[in-house]
């Protein structure tokens, strides 16, 4: 496991957690990105991920909006108070032979379009 700082858009800073397999040389196998931690403006997302005794890793992404769809960002009428993290997508992995498989993925209804 691999926890990092990175950088994505506009220079946001972020906090990732990866898993990664190797072959008995050391050779990497693959990787697969658990969690991705970061706020910006008006967002922040997370994701809570669990590896199962059935060599599956479950993910589910959550997104924080602070602001509602009818401000824009920096509006004080549109700060949503006490916003809750909203589901946004579900994954699941399957561990075989050191790679990780994706076996399910959705989109939850309301984030959609950005697929």
């Amino acid at each position: 496991m691999i926890i990092y700082n990175w950088y994505g858009i506009s220079d946001t800073p972020l906090l990732n957690i990866q898993l990664t397999s190797y072959d008995e040389q050391g050779k990497l196998l693959d990787a697969v990105l658990l969690d991705s931690q970061y706020s910006y403006e008006d967002v922040s997302c997370f994701i809570e991920f669990s590896v199962n005794k059935d060599l599956t890793i479950n993910l589910k992404h959550y997104v924080t909006d602070y602001y509602d769809d009818e401000h824009e960002y920096g509006d004080e009428a549109g700060l949503i108070k006490d916003p809750k993290p909203e589901f946004c997508k579900g994954e699941q992995y399957k561990i075989n032979t050191g790679k990780f498989k994706l076996i399910y993925s959705k989109m939850a209804k309301k984030f959609e379009w950005q697929q």
